[in-house]
C-alpha cells in the first residue's frame, strides 16, 4: 500500500523589487529586534516589619510577605539568593532566624533520640523557651 504524503506548501520567494510597497515598509520592522525594557529600580522595603516577621510557627518573607517554616531553604531554591545576602539586603542582624522556632525545637528533639532504642541520647533536660510555647506572654 502506498503511503500518502501531505502536500508540502512552500512560500514562493520573490525578489525585493517585486514585493508590494506595504511589504517593503513592514519588513524592516518585523525583522528588527525590540530594545530590552529598562530594569525598574528594585525597592528593598520589607513587606512586613522585621520585628513582626518571626512567629512561633513561621518566619515571614520580608520580600513577598508569605510565611515559611524554613525561609532559608525557600530563599535559596526559589530566588537563588544566599541567606546572608538576604539579611544584608534588609539590614537584619546576623542572628535573625531563617527557620521557625518550633521547627528548630522539633528537629532538636528528633536529633536527641536514638533511632534504634528510641531513648534520649542526652540525659539532661531540654531547654525550653517560653516565648515559643504558644503560651501567652
Amino acid at each position: 500500500m502506498a503511503r500518502i504524503e501531505p502536500p508540502v506548501r512552500h512560500a514562493r520567494r520573490i525578489a525585493e523589487d517585486e514585493a508590494p510597497p506595504s511589504v517593503k515598509v513592514r519588513a524592516p520592522a518585523a525583522i528588527s529586534v525590540p530594545k530590552p525594557l529598562p530594569k525598574l529600580p528594585e525597592e528593598d522595603r520589607p513587606a512586613v516589619e522585621p520585628d513582626l516577621s518571626v512567629t512561633p510557627d513561621a518566619v515571614i518573607d520580608l520580600d513577598g510577605g508569605k510565611p515559611h517554616r524554613d525561609l532559608g531553604r525557600f530563599i535559596v531554591s526559589a530566588r537563588g539568593e544566599d541567606p546572608d545576602a538576604y539579611r544584608r539586603r534588609f539590614g537584619l542582624p546576623k542572628e535573625y532566624p531563617m527557620m521557625a522556632p518550633r521547627l528548630i525545637r522539633a528537629r532538636g528533639r528528633i536529633s536527641e533520640v536514638d533511632p534504634v532504642t528510641l531513648r534520649r541520647l542526652s540525659g539532661g533536660p531540654v531547654e525550653r523557651d517560653a516565648r515559643f510555647d504558644g503560651d501567652p506572654a
